[in-house]
């Protein structure tokens, strides 16, 4: 019997914010399939303590939900 290996794949937005996030909060952590949440939810809970980690975070969360909606669009109009 052949077993397979599923690999997730991260786009280069997400790994930007997790990056961002894991420069500032080096013990974060997070779900498969829960980064962009995971890491809002650290940032508002580490803001108090970073200066511009709670803005810097939100800004490439913003940019990664674009482009997912942006990709999302393009698929849509090729079906």
């Amino acid at each position: 019997m052949h077993e397979s290996v599923y690999r997730a794949k991260t786009c280069e937005r997400c790994l930007a914010v997790r990056e961002f996030v894991q420069a500032h909060v080096p013990c974060f952590c997070w779900a498969h399939y829960n980064l962009l949440d995971d890491s809002r939810e650290t940032a508002d809970y580490y803001a108090h303590e970073t200066v511009g980690l709670f803005f810097g975070t939100q800004r490439r969360i913003i940019m990664a939900e674009r482009r997912a909606s942006a990709d999302r669009q393009l698929r849509k109009r090729a079906a």
